[in-house]
């Protein structure tokens, strides 16, 4: 199988690992207790910030194989996952944020399409990536160190959470791994 075959279906199987893996995340905090350790990779409320865990989580796990096995067939792996993330985290905020502006509050059914299509965007994006010309290695270090950060900072905001409304529990109108109440 050629070298771009390779990794088209390692794009495809990505798509379809963050869906499964964030579907499958989702319910890991209620599962597990509420454990306060495991809260930091998983949602721990019905926020919307909480949600994008998954993705981001989803992602992280499937790249740990796919790093492995395609290592050396692609340019640009850490800009491709630093931009197929936020492409994802994006769409999934766009989306959000969108139709709930005309709507009465969240719809499920577009909730889950668009991290549906935010995981398809993302293995897009890092598809176009791992074929583009090799990018100089600063930028390969920056853009792996910010695709780090963005996970501290998840585990961060999950312990110190901001009174924001994108932290906010929609059901309990709460925040963070505490329930905090504004």
């Amino acid at each position: 199988m050629p070298s771009q075959q390779i990794i088209k279906s390692w794009s495809i199987y990505g798509a379809v690992a963050i869906i499964i893996l964030g579907t499958v995340l989702h319910y890991f905090y209620p599962w597990f207790g509420e454990d306060r350790v495991l809260g930091a990779f998983v949602p721990v409320n019905e926020s919307v910030w909480e949600h994008l865990k998954l993705g981001y989580w989803g992602l992280v796990l499937f790249s740990i194989p796919e790093y492995f096995k395609i290592k050396d067939k692609v340019n640009n792996y850490a800009v491709a996952k630093f931009l197929g993330i936020l492409a994802l985290e994006f769409s999934i905020l766009g989306i959000f944020y969108t139709y709930t502006t005309f709507s009465q509050g969240p719809i499920l059914w577009i909730d889950i399409s668009s991290f549906v299509m935010g995981a398809i965007v993302c293995q897009l994006v890092a598809y176009r990536f791992y074929l583009a010309s090799a990018l100089p290695n600063k930028i390969q270090w920056a853009a792996g160190l910010s695709f780090l950060g963005i996970g501290i900072l998840f585990i961060y905001l999950t312990y110190s959470t901001p009174l924001w409304p994108i932290f906010m529990d929609g059901q309990d109108f709460t925040y963070g791994i505490d329930k905090i109440k504004d």
